[in-house]
């Protein structure tokens, strides 16, 4: 999950890192279209990746036009071995630390998020990088960056 890799699983609205204060923030489009969508200027154009939409922060206020850097900009994110681990929001992140934690168990865990579990690296499951993700995820979910 270090870069975008099925982009019909991108869906409005994310939870992403305030432009101006790092704090958590919304982002939103004007569709309801899976990101990014492929737009073209005239028929004949090839298609361009559109990642724009709204961002609304919940500590400063800031609101207004974003273009989304995808998975740059994902507020819940953790790294491990130099690879990123994010979350669209603070449920999925929920559910990913429970997958993580569940160690041999992860098949009792709920498929809520099925489609994703199936996406996640293994560095991110091995034996070895269960305390340091769950302790960075921890870390994360208490709001101390």
């Amino acid at each position: 999950m270090t870069g975008i890799y099925e982009y019909s699983l991108i869906r409005a609205p994310l939870a992403i890192s305030c432009p101006a204060c790092a704090a958590e923030a919304v982002f939103r489009t004007s569709h309801d279209h899976a990101l990014p969508v492929l737009r073209r200027d005239r028929h004949f154009d090839p298609p361009r990746e559109d990642w724009s939409g709204e961002v609304r922060c919940l500590s400063c206020t800031k609101a207004g036009p974003h273009q989304l850097d995808w998975p740059g900009d994902a507020y819940y994110r953790v790294e491990y071995e130099g690879q990123a681990l994010w979350a669209l929001d603070r449920p999925m992140l929920l559910a990913f630390r429970e997958f993580i934690a569940a160690g041999a168990d992860r098949a009792q865990v709920r498929p809520d998020y099925k489609m994703y579990f199936l996406r996640i690296p293994t560095v991110f499951l091995t034996a070895r990088a269960r305390a340091p993700m769950l302790k960075q995820i921890d870390r994360l979910l208490s709001g101390s960056r």
